[in-house]
């Protein structure tokens, strides 16, 4: 159980004892694992991140498109399932300034580019103004690992300490890849 104050998770146990040291870092900063390649400077806060972030300099791709006929390799598996709407009919991100729907959230943000001239003033939230949306449940969208926690917080409810054990500054978007 997770005794920081104010923790999200409210009292609910972790079912091993490393995916509580995991969570801790959420409330820490620590990042304890850095990327090897020279240059790169990043540092991630779980082992499995920093194995998925390697894939960038490596170039290795394990995840094959399970549609046959399809040769398309992902270095992850959620790069994979974004990319499996491409064979269907399925168009499950959805502008909300008007009525296209695409295959790929890369395709909206493209399309997006179009409403920028003209924001939509019915509603002042961050999230609505963006024009995002998806008819994918949020953790279908998210790129997240199987072996993750079910645990999201928000970045501006984690911060106690906010700087990594290197004296980096941390980067919370790199928490949740």
């Amino acid at each position: 159980i997770c005794f920081w104050e104010d923790c999200s998770r409210e009292s609910k146990p972790f079912k091993a004892k490393y995916k509580l040291v995991n969570h801790i870092r959420v409330h820490t900063g620590e990042k304890p694992f850095p990327c090897p390649f020279p240059g790169c400077g990043k540092v991630f806060a779980r082992s499995e991140n920093l194995k998925i972030h390697k894939r960038t300099h490596t170039g290795e791709k394990p995840f094959q498109c399970e549609f046959e006929g399809c040769d398309r390799r992902f270095a992850n598996s959620s790069d994979r399932k974004k990319h499996m709407h491409v064979h269907t009919s399925d168009k499950p991100y959805l502008c909300k300034m008007c009525d296209k729907s695409y295959t790929h959230p890369s395709s909206l943000r493209k399309h997006m580019k179009v409403h920028e001239s003209t924001p939509s003033a019915s509603d002042s939230s961050p999230a609505a103004s963006s024009g995002y949306e998806s008819s994918t449940p949020p953790g279908l969208v998210s790129p997240t690992t199987e072996t993750q926690s079910n645990t999201t917080l928000s970045p501006a409810s984690a911060v106690h300490n906010t700087t990594s054990h290197s004296g980096l500054s941390s980067n919370f978007s790199e928490w949740y890849v």
